[in-house]
């Protein structure tokens, strides 16, 4: 069955479901209490834990069968992985005023982030679901990010070093049209797919330098970058589309076809090579 287990605070060390079931713990103490500190997490099912304050486990934390869902209302810190294997990882931290730090890599069929502020390595997803990013989560992910899509709805800074596709030559997504907040991407790797770049009203910056993969980047409103890395660009169809204000798009490709629409404001478009082909609209 599953271990419950709900007190002040909760300190233990490997906490092992071996009855095909899952893990449950609640810390809901006030003031000097609702901590839960712990080693490792291994169950069958579902593994939930709850503190009021912080959340703490320096080993792995890992389900064949079920959720993940950690919930911390100061900070959550882990030392290793953290995988469901055939279910979702959410993290929710309310305090956005403290870094929670995962350390090694967030696997799941989808993996949430709602609220809080995080230093995360990588995430894999091998789900359709994909990455949602959302509240006002405020995220750097050193990493990289191997999902089919990446949602960012937040309201704060977002910061993707790596993307990449989870299924070969299928593509990746940002979805992040609705997002208030500063979106960075920092590079774009997929097996000759397409990898479509959608960021939303903050001063966005999304440099790509993948020369196999074709480019559909389009950035809402904000003085927004988009910088192509030095390269011989192969894909057929790459767009970047910038909307209102300010915006700066650098071409910095050796060779390549590109569309470009610069939209609405005092736009710069700074060409660093005479081989590059395509349609400019400014």
């Amino acid at each position: 069955g599953t271990i419950t287990v709900t007190a002040n605070d909760i300190s233990i060390g490997d906490a092992t479901d071996t009855d095909s079931g899952g893990i449950k713990l609640t810390a809901n103490g006030s003031t000097g209490g609702g901590k839960i500190a712990l080693t490792t997490a291994d169950a069958t099912n579902d593994i939930t834990m709850t503190s009021t304050q912080s959340l703490d486990a320096s080993g792995a934390i890992t389900t064949t069968k079920g959720n993940i869902v950690l919930t911390a209302g100061n900070d959550i810190d882990l030392g290793d992985k953290v995988t469901a294997t055939a279910g979702s990882v959410t993290l929710t931290s309310t305090n956005d005023a403290i870094t929670s730090g995962v350390d090694a890599l967030i696997t799941g069929t989808s993996v949430n982030i709602t609220d809080g502020k995080f230093a995360l390595t990588g995430i894999t997803t091998t789900g359709g679901a994909g990455v949602t990013i959302s509240g006002d989560t405020d995220i750097t992910a050193s990493g990289t990010v191997t999902s089919d899509v990446v949602t960012v709805t937040s309201t704060n800074d977002v910061v993707l070093t790596m993307m990449t596709e989870a299924d070969a030559s299928q593509g990746v997504i940002l979805a992040g049209a609705a997002a208030t907040g500063k979106i960075t991407v920092s590079g774009v790797t997929t097996a000759s797919g397409t990898a479509t770049l959608v960021s939303g009203s903050g001063v966005d910056n999304i440099t790509v330098a993948d020369v196999d993969t074709k480019y559909v980047i389009s950035t809402g409103l904000g003085a927004d970058t988009v910088t192509v890395s030095a390269g011989d660009y192969t894909g057929v169809g790459n767009t970047i589309a910038t909307g209102g204000d300010g915006d700066t798009i650098n071409l910095d490709a050796t060779s390549g076809a590109f569309t470009i629409d610069a939209g609405a404001g005092d736009d710069e478009v700074i060409l660093n090579k005479r081989a590059i082909t395509g349609t400019f609209v400014l």
